[in-house]
């Protein structure tokens, strides 16, 4: 199966790293699942005895919120931290706890959990997905701003490539008034009108006023601001932009900024900018100008076209639970058959007939239509003599499955094509026929998993020899006569480091290197006990690089930009709350 991040932009998908949120993830579901089932037994309780559950639905909250506020994902901790809010004056009796209010908190929660898991399976970091449970929130609050702008993280310190050297001359007061009377009597019928063409023209008048704002400022971050509500404008007079309300209060934005900087204030609106850059990326088809504020900002695919579309809490998340775990025993089980183990055959029919009940479950009809397919292979493939042949395919089926299972809610437009060429060369071979040539992405998926194994093993290889390594340190430490094991380690941490060095791993390898050469001195150093500050930087090595393996199993690449080894200080540290450079 592609990765669902592949018909993005190359840029969206760099800019995010999901090894941190990996280390969290666990955390953040369990808590707001605790959260969700606190609110539902307080709302089950009348007001005297509600207040118990409800404050443990605000602790388990606040628990996922703080953990979210530690990776620092733009546009994730705003979902908890509304929904805080929410509670805050459930508690303060502002908002009453009502099913519609548990509910709506509930999907946002769950939203919330759905698309983090997206994040991690490698889907492009896109919060603006979340508007329509984010909005929800906030109309149960009463807000007077619902704008999907809010989660929407344009990097804002981008220096534009304007230029002041081909100003015009700087406006007077008099002329900036004279231009916004003229954008008044512009966005007076573009707000009120229902012809399209004159909003069309209202529009363009805008963008021209905009226009001669930009090339009077002599100063280049005014400038800059300037340039994109040109560009902002320009989309709408292009007709890329609906009319809709946003841009209508936009554009009356836009007006009170002309006022004030008639009235000689050049401060820069932040959120202002942060919105028009927002129209900007949705923009489908954008002017020269917009492409290229577009490409100075960084904005193509930062908003998906269907942002207002509901994708999360659409899977019977209960299926999809019992599906995965039924998944895991039929694959136990096929490996045993595969190996000669006929006594397998009934417990594999069984976990396959549940497998297919829970996926019919799930929404998918080529996922269930597969399920059944290879349900009734199963019955005949688990009671024959499989062949080499016949394990493969059955063992890439399962794994075809298992890839479906993860990505269930994001599956690939072309998957019911794979599916039923995944059906295909199972029947062949159980016929005895040679199965057609495999496709591709047959091959990238084969491929992937191979690689995810590898990599498990050889994580679990050294993490097996680091424990080893732990306790003979430990013992040392205890008694210090107990010097004579340690030499051994020599040998047991250069397996690491190779391993490592196989991997271009460097600080992490380096980190081992230094580990040798600190055990090698305790092994040597004639001291009754051992100096305490260097064993302690060897015991912090030694759990850093644990951690770092856990999270190399899954984010490679992640984990060699937040592992880091400080040669100075001998010691490799997580640098977890550096964001990555965007």
């Amino acid at each position: 199966m592609t990765t669902p991040s592949s018909t993005f932009p190359q840029g969206v998908r760099d800019n995010f790293d999901a090894g941190p949120l990996s280390w969290v993830m666990g955390e953040v579901r369990e808590a707001l699942n605790l959260s969700k089932n606190a609110l539902n037994e307080a709302l089950a309780q009348d007001a005297e005895t509600r207040v118990t559950a409800l404050r443990h639905a605000k602790n388990y909250l606040h628990q996922a919120h703080g953990a979210l506020q530690v990776v620092d994902i733009d546009g994730v901790a705003i979902i908890t931290e509304t929904v805080e809010d929410l509670l805050d004056r459930v508690d303060a009796s502002q908002v009453e706890l009502t099913q519609d209010l548990v509910q709506t908190i509930g999907a946002g929660c769950q939203a919330l959990v759905e698309y983090l898991e997206e994040l991690l399976s490698g889907m492009p970091h896109q919060p603006v997905r979340l508007f329509p449970y984010y909005r929800a929130l906030l109309e149960a609050r009463g807000a007077e701003r619902i704008h999907p702008a809010d989660l929407f993280f344009p990097n804002l310190t981008i220096r534009t490539p304007t230029s002041s050297q081909d100003a015009g001359a700087p406006l007077q007061s008099s002329d900036l008034t004279a231009l916004r009377q003229r954008f008044e009597r512009a966005l007076l019928p573009f707000l009120k009108s229902t012809d399209r063409k004159a909003e069309l023209a209202s529009a363009a008048v805008m963008r021209d006023i905009v226009g001669q704002i930009e090339n009077s400022q002599q100063n280049p971050q005014a400038r800059g601001f300037w340039w994109v509500m040109h560009g902002f404008a320009d989309v709408v007079a292009e007709g890329q932009i609906h009319n809709e309300v946003y841009v209508k209060q936009l554009f009356a934005r836009i007006n009170l900024q002309i006022r004030r900087l008639s009235q000689g204030s050049s401060s820069i609106a932040e959120r202002l900018l942060r919105d028009a850059l927002f129209f900007i990326a949705r923009a489908k088809n954008p002017s020269e100008r917009a492409g290229q504020i577009r490409m100075a900002y960084e904005l193509d695919g930062a908003v998906p076209a269907d942002y207002e579309k509901k994708r999360y809490g659409q899977i019977d998340v209960d299926a999809l639970a019992i599906a995965k775990e039924r998944l895991s025993q039929a694959k136990n089980l096929w490996n045993r058959i595969a190996g000669g183990d006929a006594s397998a055959a009934g417990s594999f029919q069984h976990e396959m007939h549940g497998l297919t009940e829970a996926g019919s479950r799930l929404g998918s009809q080529p996922l269930a239509k597969l399920l059944r397919e290879i349900n009734g292979i199963a019955r005949h493939a688990a009671h024959a003599q499989p062949g080499d042949a016949l394990s493969l395919e059955m063992a890439t089926g399962l794994l075809f499955i298992e890839n479906s299972l993860n990505d269930i809610s994001r599956l690939s437009e072309d998957f019911a094509e794979r599916a039923d060429a995944m059906t295909a060369r199972l029947l062949s071979v159980v016929a005895g026929q040679q199965p057609a040539e495999s496709a591709p992405w047959l091959d990238d998926m084969s491929r992937a998993a191979q690689e995810r194994q590898t990599m498990a093993a050889l994580a679990g290889e050294m993490q097996s020899n680091l424990r080893q390594v732990e306790k003979m340190l430990d013992e040392y430490f205890r008694d210090p006569s107990q010097r004579e094991p340690l030499s051994h380690l020599d040998d047991v941490l250069r397996q690491v480091e190779g391993a490592l060095a196989i991997l271009d791993q460097e600080d992490a390898r380096r980190t081992v290197q230094h580990t040798r050469a600190a055990v090698h001195g305790f092994a040597e150093a004639n001291e009754v006990t051992p100096d305490q500050e260097a064993f302690q930087k060897v015991a912090q090595n030694v759990g850093a690089l644990s951690f770092f393996l856990e999270t190399l199993q899954f984010h490679p690449e992640g984990a060699k930009h937040r592992f880091s080894f400080d040669a100075k200080e001998g010691l490799f540290r997580a640098n977890l709350l550096e964001k990555k450079i965007r």
